[in-house]
């Protein structure tokens, strides 16, 4: 369990410099300097920025699509194990936004997922949080400085990170890519959760259409922990999923041939499936209404069961067919997640900071990485605070 804290973000920066970001400077100072000799062609400093963050992006889209990558992929048996590499390999890339030894760790990590066939969300992660740290110190050449360490992991995740927005469907990512994500703009109408929200309350199903009604309503979900990326992707709109699985059966839990075929039926887009499962629970649910109704309580009708009839195939039309797993990087400083930050070793290993862990600066990284599950905004985030990434399929 990774220790809450309340450091706030705006904490300043100390000036301390790691030879990875001299580096980084170093660089930025010479194209500066090209940029200045002939003024028709000066960059603005956003224009800079923007043109380092669309590098960043060409570079995760061709490590993906490498052929070392894809050779670490043969050696997995599972569709699960695959998507775990490629998340954490793009988590790896955000952190050394250079490739720094990509092939090498992606190895190691490999290896160690393909050990764990059967539990990848948990397969290799201690060994994989001290191969970044270990990528870490050999990058900035301080294998016994843990300020240099200190000092890249702010600069690389707090100032220059980015949070998770997945996402499903080619022309959605073209309207964010262009408009960004609004809080108030979805595909589907909100109205139809009002006589929804009646049913579960008639039914005792409260998540008829998952957390929909909570925590979907004029928000943006984001996270940090890349463990999550395709299981949101390919379930997106959560709400859809859920109510796509809504067999009698599958809420129940029994032990049925049935409940692994249509569990999943919206990420498999198994369309039969998915409505098969609704009219199981329709079926129950008109199988009791007279029942109800003789009682004198409210019940589902037929014209209540034609309503969720009509609303599975219009959603299933706006939501199901374009099937492209997508991934919205959206920049730490556009957000400003709350997470701790600590600038100097002294700070970090007191025992209020991470000093009561037993390697307290594996989990700074660890918990500046992922140290936030589930984050909202009520504010739309424009475009040009993103980058995208077309998920690898492995269906």
């Amino acid at each position: 369990m990774l220790l809450s804290l309340t450091v706030d973000w705006q904490t300043k920066i100390k000036s301390q410099v790691s030879p990875a970001s001299l580096t980084t400077q170093a660089g930025k100072s010479q194209a500066a300097h090209a940029n200045t000799t002939d003024p028709a062609n000066a960059l603005r400093p956003e224009e800079l920025a923007q043109s380092q963050e669309k590098r960043l992006e060409s570079l995760i889209a061709k490590k993906l699509a490498s052929f070392e990558f894809k050779a670490e992929l043969t050696k997995l048996e599972t569709e699960e194990q695959k998507k775990a590499l490629a998340s954490y390999a793009i988590e790896y890339l955000l952190l050394h936004k250079d490739g720094f030894k990509f092939k090498d760790n992606i190895t190691k990590l490999s290896a160690e997922i393909a050990k764990h066939p059967k539990n990848v969300s948990e397969s290799g992660l201690i060994a994989w949080s001290e191969l970044l740290l270990e990528s870490i110190r050999e990058k900035v050449n301080a294998s016994d400085s843990d300020q240099a360490v200190i000092d890249y992991i702010n600069q690389e995740v707090h100032d220059t990170g980015f949070m998770y927005h997945s996402f499903n469907g080619e022309s959605l990512k073209k309207k964010i890519q262009k408009e960004g994500l609004n809080v108030s703009e979805r595909l589907w109408d909100w109205n139809d959760f009002e006589r929804i929200k009646r049913i579960e309350e008639i039914t005792d199903s409260p998540f008829l259409v998952g957390f929909g009604n909570f925590n979907s309503k004029d928000l943006i979900a984001l996270g940090a922990d890349p463990k999550n990326l395709y299981t949101y992707a390919e379930g997106s709109p959560e709400w859809m999923k859920l109510f796509c699985a809504n067999s009698a059966e599958i809420r129940d839990g029994l032990p049925t041939e049935r409940v692994p075929l249509y569990a999943d039926a919206f990420i498999n887009r198994n369309y039969e499936g998915a409505k098969a499962n609704l009219e199981d629970f329709l079926q129950e649910c008109l199988s009791i209404a007279p029942f109800q109704k003789a009682d004198g309580v409210d019940y589902v009708s037929e014209e209540d069961a034609d309503f969720l009839r009509q609303f599975f195939e219009k959603s299933w039309q706006a939501l199901a067919i374009d099937i492209s797993p997508c991934l919205a990087l959206v920049k730490r400083q556009a957000v400003k997640p709350n997470l701790p930050r600590f600038n100097s070793k002294d700070e970090l290993f007191d025992k209020k900071g991470f000093g009561c862990f037993k390697k307290p600066l594996e989990q700074y990284l660890l918990h500046s990485l992922r140290g936030i599950l589930d984050y909202q905004v009520d504010y739309n985030i424009s475009a040009k605070d993103m980058l995208f990434v077309d998920l690898p399929s492995f269906a």
